[in-house]
């Protein structure tokens, strides 16, 4: 079998392979030595595992400030299709408002579109606001809407964002639930109709 070694000067790497040379008795009569410079091969696996490193790392770092936003989050490619979600968004999909989320792989247009969907009141609303995004034809959507499932009435913020504003590149979409801020909305309407009525039943 032939002897491979690593050798080199300072910033170089070099291979030595050894191969013997056999006489018609299968004894070895001389070696043959073949050196060869790999210093370019070397240094390009070495940059190519500090880059799968690094993505390793930006990716671990993307999941977890996603996973710390207060808001279902996805991430979607320039077709609509949904590349990335959050914790929460992966959470929700098992909860009452599921099917207001999609899985990975799925076109989020057609999720908004569904006329037999969750989120059919809305539409086109929510569809329309979000290809607008996607197209470049706006900086920034948003709406808010009512949940559809649930025993108790919910309702979100449906923001849309572009992921970079030069290039085509996807958008950001995100489902903020304000329930407990439209509840305390209609807290208060109730208590100043309250109010009011009080009022009037003293003048009469």
């Amino acid at each position: 079998a032939p002897l491979q070694c690593c050798c080199g000067a300072p910033g170089r790497t070099l291979t030595l392979t050894v191969n013997p040379v056999l006489d018609s008795q299968k004894q070895s009569v001389y070696f043959v030595g073949i050196q060869t410079d790999v210093t370019d091969r070397v240094r390009s696996e070495e940059a190519l595992r500090q880059s799968e490193t690094n993505l390793r790392s930006l990716a671990e770092t993307h999941a977890a400030t996603l996973d710390a936003l207060p808001a279902h989050v996805a991430l979607l490619g320039a077709d609509g299709r949904i590349l990335s979600v959050n914790r929460q968004w992966r959470d929700a999909m098992a909860g009452a408002d599921g099917a207001i989320f999609g899985g990975l792989g799925k076109d989020y247009g057609a999720i908004l579109d569904d006329d037999r969907g969750p989120l059919a009141a809305q539409k086109p609303h929510l569809g329309e606001g979000m290809r607008a995004v996607l197209s470049g034809k706006r900086d920034l959507f948003s709406r808010e809407y009512r949940g559809a499932g649930g025993p108790e009435p919910r309702w979100f913020k449906f923001v849309v964002a572009p992921v970079s504003p030069s290039e085509a590149r996807g958008v950001v979409v995100m489902h903020f639930d304000i329930s407990d801020r439209i509840k305390a909305e209609e807290a208060l309407r109730a208590a100043k109709e309250q109010a009011e009525y009080a009022n009037r039943s003293k003048s009469e």
